[in-house]
């Protein structure tokens, strides 16, 4: 887009980036419509959609929940039920270097995380609900959200997962929460974080 004013020289305007309308966006309604396993086998099939309209912030915002949800998931897990959650800090940096490394460009795998003698293991595999895994578009859409993250915490939780017939089932998995200029944004990866969500504030509230 250009700009000019009489007799001066035309001066370019930058616009501001687009930002995605999640709620209206008819790849995520359909989403939005599915359970935890369905979501994975059209993600499988179709996931370069969301790659394709750069809809990295709606993912986002689809994992994003509130500390009090947070807690709540963490605080089931017999790791945490003292009442204080055993957190596992990496920085974000070497997060994003190891998803860099993958080669992953969409959904054709998943970040594995798996937390053993105090540590976090990093992994890369297929879509499984018997590991925590996150897909790389959800982690584009911190980075994109947040530039200036620096530190990245897993705890573990048992999180409600159904299974095809509906069915809930409380499982071993693990979530994590960000780190940016001393504020934390939090994460799960339960069947569709967003129905949860009752008063989560937007990015530009926080």
């Amino acid at each position: 887009m250009l700009a000019c004013a009489d007799g001066k020289k035309e001066v370019p305007v930058v616009a501001k980036p687009k930002q995605n309308d999640c709620a209206n966006n008819p790849t995520m309604k359909l989403l939005d419509k599915m359970n935890y396993s369905d979501r994975a086998v059209w993600l499988s099939h179709h996931g370069k959609i969301i790659c394709d309209e750069k809809l990295y912030s709606c993912i986002e915002e689809d994992h994003r929940v509130s500390k009090e949800e947070f807690d709540s998931l963490a605080l089931r897990h017999a790791t945490n039920q003292s009442g204080n959650i055993k957190t596992y800090p990496k920085k974000w940096e070497e997060l994003k270097e190891y998803i860099d490394g993958t080669g992953i460009q969409c959904y054709e795998k998943y970040i594995g995380f798996k937390i053993t003698n105090g540590d976090v293991e990093f992994s890369t595999l297929p879509f499984t609900k018997k590991e925590t895994c996150f897909s790389v578009p959800l982690f584009r859409g911190i980075a994109e959200l947040h530039p200036d993250a620096d530190e990245v915490s897993f705890t573990q939780a048992m999180i409600e997962i159904r299974d095809k017939k509906g069915i809930e089932k409380a499982m071993d998995k693990v979530i994590f929460m960000v780190s940016e200029k001393g504020k934390l944004y939090y994460y799960d990866i339960s069947d569709n974080p967003k129905k949860k969500k009752k008063s989560l504030p937007s990015h530009s509230d926080l």
